[in-house]
């Protein structure tokens, strides 16, 4: 096992490209789909779960948090595993986001002076309208989750802090929960189907 400086000075070498080649694709995705993307349905939790604008603070933190974790995954193995992985899934999310766009409506906030206002239309303003489903909120920190859970990282905090962070893509109205559960199936596939693969290709 690497040591934490090893680590970051190996993995930003596939992580700093693999990021700058997701975050392009789905900003085109978003802002030109192919289709036009469809409205899922609310659940009752979507109905339930409040709108505050100030876990617009959490939502962008927890979307640099994913290649920040990359970068700290200390076995070459499991680094090996999240990279077949993240292959994998983003193949599953290109059939959605291209053959299945889905939308959502983001509610625009009367300017207050506030910071978090500011940040929160900003936010909405820049960002794309499609490309809810799967959401790439969700399946890039799962992934990477799992990668320091088997590197050993305390599992009940890195899965916790996943769970409560999930939340904010909602409490933001960015996604629907049917989006959270979109990505943490699309991760789990990119899991399961990566052990399949390496095992397959071991002699």
């Amino acid at each position: 096992m690497l040591t934490w400086a090893q680590a970051v000075r190996s993995n930003w070498k596939w992580v700093l490209p693999l990021t700058l080649f997701q975050s392009c694709l789905y900003a085109y995705l978003c802002t030109h789909p192919p289709r036009p993307p469809m409205h899922l349905p609310k659940t009752r939790l979507d109905e339930m779960l409040p709108f505050w604008p100030w876990t617009i603070w959490p939502y962008l933190g927890f979307l640099l948090l994913s290649p920040g974790l990359a970068l700290l995954i200390r076995t070459p193995s499991v680094v090996r595993r999240a990279q077949v992985a993240y292959l994998i899934m983003m193949l599953f999310t290109l059939l959605f986001w291209i053959f299945l766009p889905t939308t959502i409506v983001r509610p625009i906030l009367r300017p207050d002076g506030s910071w978090t206002t500011w940040l929160y239309n900003l936010t909405v303003n820049t960002d794309g309208f499609a490309c809810c489903f799967p959401s790439g909120h969700i399946f890039l920190p799962t992934i990477d989750c799992w990668a320091l859970a088997c590197d050993g990282l305390n599992r009940w905090l890195l899965y916790g802090g996943l769970f409560l962070l999930s939340l904010t893509i909602v409490t933001t109205r960015s996604h629907y929960c049917w989006d959270i559960l979109g990505g943490f199936c699309v991760a789990v596939l990119g899991i399961l189907i990566s052990g399949w693969i390496i095992k397959k290709a071991r002699p």
